[in-house]
């Protein structure tokens, strides 16, 4: 079963990961548009920083909400509907413009990690509820 060190690891290189994917794809547009454009090293590590962080606090939120030595562990906050509420919820802020794409990374980072959680979860003989 994933530890809370498992669990942090997880979420901080899923959410490390995207963002510095998403900074790739972003940087080779610009490359594509403007030939002398070069790669930006710090920027692309600066979110990766950024993306651990956001993701690594999101993975540690469902058992927050739900702790291990709890009775109602793995209830609500571990369900694959509140996974979905979650997706759904960066979705919806996303869509939203008049929200700054700094708040858009962190939120969508978090959910990342928090997601991570519940698939690490998911994958142990307790396996995760539906609701």
């Amino acid at each position: 079963m994933p530890n809370r060190k498992e669990h942090i690891k997880s979420g901080g290189w899923t959410g490390a990961g995207a963002l510095m994917f998403l900074n790739l794809i972003a940087q080779a547009e610009r490359k594509r548009q403007d030939p002398t454009y070069q790669f930006n090293f710090v920027e692309c590590a600066g979110l990766g920083i950024l993306g651990y962080g956001g993701g690594a606090i999101g993975a540690q939120l469902p058992d927050i909400f739900e702790p291990a030595n709890h009775p109602g562990h793995r209830d609500f906050f571990h369900s694959i509907a509140f996974g979905t509420l979650a997706m759904l919820g960066a979705k919806k802020l996303n869509d939203n413009p008049a929200v700054s794409n700094g708040v858009k990374m962190v939120v969508n980072t978090g959910t990342l990690g928090y997601l991570s959680h519940l698939v690490m979860d998911g994958g142990t003989p307790a396996g995760l509820p539906i609701v």
